[in-house]
């Protein structure tokens, strides 16, 4: 396997769509490692579609798990790594283009945003388009690209259950800044193409999806003690650096939810009842308000105000960066 700068940790069957992300007059900087969960999968990917592939049985984020513990020094030789489904449609130079937007605003969390037409769980992902990116305490396990420092820390919760359901709100807890490291590209967008839970990757209802009970204490006490800050701040697609506390956030935040496609396709609650788009739409806008009430009667502390700073101070980099992808 060639050592480019970054790697793409693809968990994969035989329906993967990452032979569509060939581009061939895109010169990536990164390498492409399949970690298959069906036997003899790669026989039906072209070769130049990955650099490697192996097989390791079990759920996506088992196969990583096992991977990532059979190849540490291989790890060690990347600065970033992303973990996608392989039921997401994208190119390589859309790739590239994560990659070094993730370096330029030196993140340790990122994912690009979800197209309009993508099947989700949370509107957040979806793609806003009145933002270049946004600076948020979230990003979630369908697309997660880490800075290797924080892949590292974070590697152990990749065990911790077979769904890898909750998992990525553990990740957040062992970032340094919020915000600062951790962001959604919005001027990168993917296609989610497969209903959520429908790959067959060895997960199902019947799984086990419940975090360790010492896990799942710590994620209650840190929700309880921390304000729900979602979208934190962001460039708007105008140069604009914006955060929580101005009341036009608020307003393109909602605004962008309205035009999310959030008709598309249908969520259930925890029950199996239907959340219809009107209600998905009035609780983020509900969230964002609460947001932006709690940051403005809340007393900042010193570190979440220098961190704001530094958001501020890395959106010069948005005039030098690549351009937002039009597709």
């Amino acid at each position: 396997m060639s050592k480019r700068k970054n790697l793409v940790l693809l968990r994969s069957g035989v329906n993967s769509l990452h032979p569509k992300w060939l581009d061939r007059s895109s010169n990536r900087s990164f390498d492409v490692e399949c970690i298959s969960y069906q036997k003899n999968a790669d026989k039906c990917y072209p070769k130049e579609a990955q650099d490697s592939c192996t097989y390791y049985p079990g759920s996506k984020w088992e196969g990583i798990y096992n991977w990532c513990n059979e190849n540490e020094e291989l790890i060690n030789l990347y600065e970033y790594i992303w973990l996608p489904d392989d039921d997401i449609m994208t190119s390589h130079s859309d790739i590239n283009t994560l990659f070094e937007m993730c370096s330029s605003f030196d993140l340790k969390l990122a994912q690009p945003s979800l197209s309009k037409e993508s099947y989700y769980s949370h509107i957040i992902t979806k793609k806003h388009p009145s933002f270049f990116i946004r600076w948020t305490n979230f990003v979630e396990v369908m697309v997660p690209i880490f800075h290797i420092s924080l892949f590292k820390k974070c590697i152990d919760t990749f065990s911790l259950n077979k769904s890898g359901w909750g998992i990525e709100y553990l990740w957040s807890q062992r970032c340094e800044n919020i915000p600062g490291d951790i962001a959604i590209f919005d001027n990168i967008e993917v296609h989610h193409t497969r209903a959520v839970s429908s790959a067959g990757s060895g997960m199902s209802n019947s799984e086990n999806k419940n975090l360790p009970h010492h896990e799942a204490n710590v994620l209650f006490m840190h929700k309880a003690f921390n304000p729900r800050l979602d979208n934190i701040c962001g460039i708007s697609t105008n140069g604009n650096f914006l955060t929580l506390s101005d009341k036009n956030f608020h307003i393109l935040i909602t605004d962008d939810a309205f035009v999310c496609g959030l008709d598309k396709h249908p969520i259930y609650d925890k029950y199996g009842n239907f959340i219809s788009a009107h209600n998905k739409y009035m609780s983020y806008c509900r969230s964002s308000l609460d947001n932006q009430i709690a940051i403005n009667q809340c007393q900042l502390s010193e570190e979440f105000i220098n961190a704001t700073m530094m958001c501020s101070l890395k959106a010069s980099f948005a005039q030098t960066s690549p351009s937002p992808t039009n597709r």
